[in-house]
């Protein structure tokens, strides 16, 4: 941030990362590539650990244990009230359907039935698969400087056994491949939804506060355990702005129909942390869905869905306890994998 005054002449709170990225160009020893530096601010509160891949379908729990866990990255206390996050949309399988796609394989959103913004569609916003928010009065929930809120799909202890909503038992034959998701900071409970019936697992822990449903799919707040979501938390200070957001179908190019799901239009100057995952192995890598200004890179757990494994933010400097965790808008170089381990750290 002292560098960047220095040059601009601008105050600010964070530091600034420049980013750039360039893909499917063909190198030899005399190529020359320009690249356009983007300048992104740091966030305040950062995504610190994603555990998509679940633990093993049989002696795990499945895809039930998955969480998300948020941190305060700053000198100075945050307030979690009215944090939003969700995951995006975009294209995610490497199969050609009858959609509409930019030159980098993404879906092209300027091409969705009804859009306005022609070709900043694609550039100026990303588009919400889901989205919560957590609740709050503005200062319900205070997050000290190195601290964070983990976000559980089911605030369950995942070790032991549990009866589900539909009276039955589930037991866990081998608890050392999850997590103890029962002291969680906040989940995401389905069964209040009207008219949608929640998986058996999905049950609400009265001790752990529900977070807010905006839009959601499915029966439970299930990530891909593959590796084929991008993740986003923002800010906002008017509610009635994020609801009003407008929603866009795929830009198919046959006319969609009058039930077709829409997405979000979310403005990425809104932006204050994101993540790009992608499937472990290169075949079955997609284009990614965040800009290089967002996310110049995309991280992924080695061993594939099932593994009980997470990726986790590393730490950049520990200053009188408090641990500044490496935020450079590039989750290659941010981020390392771990065996899931809620409010842990990567090293």
């Amino acid at each position: 941030k002292d560098q960047y005054f220095n040059s601009t002449g601008e105050a600010i709170f964070e530091d600034v990362t420049f980013n750039a990225a360039i893909k499917k160009v063909n190198l030899t020893n005399s190529s020359s590539l320009d690249l356009e530096l983007i300048a992104g601010v740091l966030g305040n509160f950062v995504i610190k650990q994603i555990y998509y891949a679940g633990s093993d379908n049989k002696d795990g729990a499945l895809y039930r244990d998955q969480f998300f866990e948020v941190y305060n990255n700053t000198d100075r206390v945050l307030y979690a009230d009215s944090l939003y996050f969700g995951r995006l949309w975009g294209r995610q399988r490497n199969t050609n359907e009858a959609v509409y796609y930019q030159n980098n394989g993404q879906l092209d959103w300027s091409k969705s039935m009804g859009m306005t913004v022609g070709e900043t569609a694609n550039t100026d916003y990303v588009y919400l698969r889901d989205l919560f928010m957590i609740p709050g009065n503005g200062k319900s929930y205070p997050v000290e400087p190195g601290k964070s809120i983990v976000i559980a799909q089911n605030a369950l202890n995942h070790k032991v056994p549990f009866v589900g909503n539909n009276g039955k038992e589930v037991t866990i034959k081998r608890p050392e491949l999850t997590v103890d998701l029962s002291n969680a900071s906040f989940e995401v409970y389905y069964g209040d939804i009207p008219g949608n019936k929640p998986f058996a697992s999905d049950i609400d822990n009265l001790k752990v506060p529900n977070v807010q449903i905006l839009d959601y799919v499915g029966n439970d707040w299930i990530l891909d355990n593959l590796g084929r979501d991008a993740y986003v938390i923002f800010k906002h200070a008017d509610r009635a702005a994020v609801t009003n957001l407008p929603s866009y179908p795929e830009p198919s190019i046959n006319p969609p129909g009058a039930t077709v799901k829409k997405y979000r239009q979310l403005p990425v100057n809104w932006v204050m942390g994101v993540l790009d995952v992608q499937p472990n192995t290169t075949d079955e890598r997609i284009p990614k869905k965040l800009p290089p200004a967002l996310d110049a890179g995309f991280t992924f757990v080695t061993l594939g869905g099932y593994s009980s494994q997470s990726v986790i933010r590393k730490t950049d400097k520990t200053t009188n306890g408090v641990r500044k965790l490496k935020d450079t808008n590039n989750s290659t170089a941010d981020f390392v994998v771990i065996k899931a381990n809620p409010f842990g750290f990567g090293d």
